[in-house]
């Protein structure tokens, strides 16, 4: 569950530095397990807002995956 939580957490960096560069973006996410690969559904994908200077600010976005495993927002 960590490694999902790492991945995760990636992408919204990722995902946050496209955000910076567009005014819209279109982001998309596949949770898996990690030893066998399959779909996790309705696993919780949670993006928060990060501030200029790196700190997690309050508030945020909570999106739950479909039954193969995919959100977007």
């Amino acid at each position: 569950m960590r490694k999902i939580a790492i991945g995760v957490a990636t992408a919204v960096l990722l995902a946050s530095v496209a955000l910076a560069q567009d005014d819209m973006a279109v982001l998309n996410f596949v949770v898996i397990r990690d030893y066998s690969g399959k779909p996790i559904r309705n696993a919780s994908v949670v993006m928060h807002p990060v501030e200029k200077n790196g700190k997690q600010s309050k508030g945020g976005l909570q999106i739950k995956t479909d039954p193969d495993g995919k959100a977007s927002f």
